[in-house]
Parts: C-alpha cells; sequence; structure tokens
C-alpha cells in the first residue's frame, strides 16, 4: 500500500477537494477497465497545517464538488502531523508554504514533498529554464573570478590607503563603489536574462479559495483536477 497525502492549512478546501478527485479519478480508471497500474493499492489521504479535526468540508467545496458527482459531505478534517507525514509516500502540496511548513516538521522528507504544480511542472516545463538559469549563474560566477583576479591587487591596495589615509576616505570609497558598479554593469545582461527566465517559472501556488466568491473555489478545483489528470498521466513512481 503507498499513500499519497494532500496538504492545505484549513483541510476543508483544497486538499479535501484534491483529495476527493484523485479518489474520483482512479475509480474512474478502474471502472472503465482501463490499467492502472501502480495506482492500484493506492490510499489518499489530506490534512491540513492549521486544521481543526473533524470538521467538515465547507459548503463551497461541497457544492462544487457535488456539480462533478463527487460527494464530500462525509469529510472530516484532519491535522497535520508527523505520524502522517512519515507515512506517506508522497506528499503533495496545495502551496510552498504548507512545504515550508511540512519540512520544519520533518526536514528528512525533503525528497518526497513536492507542491501540487511543482511535482506536475518541475520536470515537464521548467528544467530547461532552471538549466539555462544554471548556465548564467556559472558565467557570473566565472566573470566574478576573473574580474576578482584582475581586479585584486589594485582592491587591496585602496582598501590599504583607505585605512591609512582617512582624510582621502570619501575619494577612495567613491572608486571602490566604481569598481563595484563596473562589475554590476559587466553582469548586466546576465542579471536581465535571469529576471526574464524567472519570469516564465510557473506560479507554484493553488489559490486559497476560502472566505471567497464561489467562483473562486470552481477555479481551485479545476486547477486542481488539471495538475491531477497530469499527475496520474505521468505515474506514481516512488
Amino acid at each position: 500500500m503507498k499513500n499519497i497525502l494532500f496538504v492545505c492549512t484549513g483541510n476543508t478546501c483544497r486538499s479535501s477537494m484534491a483529495e476527493a478527485l484523485l479518489k474520483n479519478k482512479i475509480e474512474q480508471l478502474r471502472n472503465s477497465g482501463t490499467s492502472i497500474n501502480n495506482w492500484d493499492n493506492i490510499k489518499v489521504i489530506s490534512a491540513g497545517t492549521a486544521a481543526s479535526p473533524k470538521q467538515k468540508a465547507s459548503p463551497q467545496a461541497i457544492e462544487i464538488m457535488a456539480e462533478k458527482n463527487i460527494s464530500l459531505k462525509e469529510h472530516q478534517s484532519k491535522q497535520l502531523t508527523k505520524g502522517l507525514i512519515d507515512e506517506a509516500d508522497i506528499i503533495l502540496t496545495m502551496t510552498t508554504n504548507h512545504k515550508k511548513v511540512v519540512l520544519d516538521m520533518a526536514p528528512e522528507v525533503e525528497n518526497k514533498v513536492y507542491t501540487l504544480k511543482e511535482y506536475i511542472y518541475t520536470l515537464e516545463k521548467t528544467d530547461s529554464i532552471l538549466d539555462q538559469m544554471n548556465d548564467i549563474f556559472q558565467k557570473i560566477q566565472q566573470k566574478r573570478e576573473q574580474f576578482i583576479f584582475k581586479n585584486q591587487k589594485r582592491l587591496d591596495d585602496l582598501k590599504k590607503k583607505r585605512e591609512g589615509l582617512i582624510r582621502d576616505l570619501d575619494v577612495i570609497t567613491w572608486e571602490i563603489k566604481k569598481i563595484e558598479d563596473d562589475f554590476l554593469d559587466e553582469i548586466g545582461e546576465e542579471q536581465d536574462k535571469l529576471v526574464l527566465l524567472k519570469s516564465k517559472l510557473p506560479d507554484l501556488d493553488i489559490v486559497d479559495p476560502f472566505g471567497q466568491p464561489i467562483n473562486v473555489y470552481r477555479n481551485s478545483a479545476k486547477e486542481i483536477e488539471e495538475c491531477l489528470e497530469k499527475f496520474v498521466e505521468k505515474g506514481f513512481n516512488i
């Protein structure tokens, strides 16, 4: 038996919908006669980082799931515990903050906790961006080393003068700052590329619908469902 644990805040909206949606998806696969391979013997549960135990799902979440012929009426919220974390084979959180809470509770589970979007999209869509960013970081590091090697003596001499000639402090400080500014100018192109690449990274959080109009719940459920479709297609390899 393999355990999948969904995590949000109160376990009455996002993670409860994710649990119900995935259970329903697996059941649909079984009923259709589709081979589900490693989806056999899967236990799906959910919990909240700040949940009050045994609370019902929010009325909006119940209504949205009912639109998909899925019942959340029997759902009872659970508080996230170290035991649930240890028992899980994979932990899928709704936001990066939930992931941080899990890791604060159990740093050793780093290799099995992801945001839901991160698990779906990181390998599929961001690897090339991250590789490009890594190449740029390496170029910056190389330029930094070359720049320091080329300017080290000048920097050392200026610093010694600053220590010995207080009256010239302003001038020397300006020269040091000029060197630093020159370096920033030298890596300006790489910094611009980093900003552009970062803008292409997907948002890894599922929006919290709590207290929002029902349409926000509907959009949140749609976002979760789309991720879970890819999750099932990708396979559960642990």
